[in-house]
């Protein structure tokens, strides 16, 4: 009889009335200041992934109780950098409120992971909370390295023509370098460490917005990649090569930077093959692509993180290699793939099957192909729509050729992709495990 009593009341507690959303949130954040937390499911970062998988978990698996640890107030859009360097949208529209990304029938933490202790089954909090759980699914990303590059930090914060769409802080202070900038040099760089960003983008961006402004006139790109290829894909590779040349861009391949000076208004940069080699190069414009590093509290963690700080896991099942309870996707994942958010949604899906094939004794047949979407936006309305997965090969799923610019790639990557994200994916509704959910998948097989 009392057994009874407490499943009717815990199904009440996840399954509330409807509130107004002040109250339902209060109820969610609850008992915070206990030191000792249990709960069945343990999601570690509240940005897509960790959002999408706690959606698919509290909606479908209403039995479990769901942590999720998340230490921002705010969850961004990150896609939408490079328009708000350009212009196109604002910082404002790209954000929403951390409690409002969140679904609604989870317990958030606003704190982070200090140390994981997996033979415990348990996580230590930067506030010296301890949650112990069932099962652990981490997708905190990744932070920057500001630091790596001597001199940058110092030039984004207090020179107008250094800038960065990276990072939330300093994404519109790009449009602002862009209307100053008149002529010149501009110079736009990309790290030789993993970065889930890229300054081509801003380079097409840039290149489009002076010439329509006039401004090309005496003035010289340069777009310097410590990569040894543009674009890894080939299909791919070819038309941005042409773009390259079509917009008079100097592409030079293996310069990484290492330090800036931002009073002379140099740039030092080290050949990747031969890092004596050195050469300092003057700008008047400066885009950055900061390098980026596993989260402390993962490189630490040497039980859960392989030899370069991310999480140790199978790059098909996404299961941890060793803790098999434990499952990441992501950017903090040991995944050789690109970093976007179309592919942390796929990851997502693998997730969730996974995991709860796992929790029900049974065998784990979901498998990550390595399905990442990066979209080339190479002007203000065009667009290369790019699709591929672990071998580099394409998968492409638009009934158009997405090697070439499109106006209709530019409006799904601008338009159609924030509402898919925001109302579709956070909320653990996205379907597909590969394409933009093969909305036009039907016209092809005709």
């Amino acid at each position: 009889m009392v057994l009874t009593v407490l499943k009717c009341f815990n199904k009440t507690l996840m399954k509330p009335p409807f509130l107004p959303i002040w109250k339902r949130r209060f109820l969610s954040t609850e008992k915070l200041d206990d030191k000792l937390h249990c709960c069945k499911i343990l999601v570690v970062g509240g940005g897509t992934g960790g959002c999408a998988v706690a959606a698919k978990f509290a909606k479908n698996f209403i039995k479990c109780d769901i942590i999720v640890l998340e230490p921002s107030d705010i969850h961004y859009y990150q896609p939408s950098y490079s328009l708000i360097g350009a212009g196109v949208t604002t910082l404002r529209n790209s954000l929403k409120p951390t409690i409002a990304a969140l679904p609604e029938n989870v317990t958030w933490f606003k704190d982070s992971a200090e140390f994981f202790c997996p033979f415990e089954c348990s996580v230590v909090t930067k506030t010296k909370k301890i949650i112990k759980y069932e099962y652990m699914v981490i997708s905190t990303g990744m932070e920057f390295d500001f630091d790596k590059i001597k001199g940058l930090k110092e030039a984004l914060d207090k020179y107008d023509n250094v800038v960065t769409i990276a990072s939330p802080q300093y994404a519109e202070k790009t449009y602002c370098g862009l209307n100053k900038f008149s002529c010149g040099i501009a110079v736009f760089t990309h790290p030789k460490e993993l970065s889930k960003y890229n300054s081509l983008n801003m380079c097409f961006l840039a290149e489009h917005y002076w010439r329509m402004n006039g401004k090309l006139c005496g003035t010289k790109i340069f777009y310097l990649t410590a990569a040894c290829e543009i674009f890894p894909v080939n299909k791919y590779a070819t038309s941005v090569n042409k773009l390259v040349k079509k917009k008079n861009i100097v592409a030079c391949l293996e310069r990484n930077l290492i330090e800036i000076n931002p009073k002379d208004k140099t740039a030092t940069f080290e050949e990747v093959q031969n890092p004596k080699e050195r050469s300092c190069m003057k700008y008047d414009f400066l885009h950055v692509t900061p390098p980026m590093k596993p989260v402390e509290a993962i490189k630490k963690s040497k039980e859960i993180s392989n030899e370069h700080g991310f999480v140790d896991v199978n790059k098909g099942t996404l299961q941890h290699n060793t803790f098999q309870n434990i499952f990441a996707l992501g950017d903090c994942a040991s995944l050789p793939t690109s970093k976007t958010v179309f592919a942390t949604n796929a990851q997502a899906i693998v997730v969730h099957k996974n995991l709860t094939s796992y929790m029900t004794g049974r065998k784990l047949k979901a498998c990550y192909d390595g399905y990442a979407a990066s979209p080339i936006i190479t002007g203000y309305g065009t667009c290369i729509l790019a699709e591929y997965d672990y071998k580099l090969h394409s998968k492409e799923t638009l009934p158009i050729r997405q090697e070439r610019e499109s106006k209709f790639a530019y409006y799904i990557r601008k338009d159609l992709l924030p509402k898919l994200y925001w109302n579709w994916l956070l909320t653990g509704k996205y379907p597909r495990t590969a394409g933009f959910g093969k909305l036009f998948s039907w016209y092809k097989k005709k």
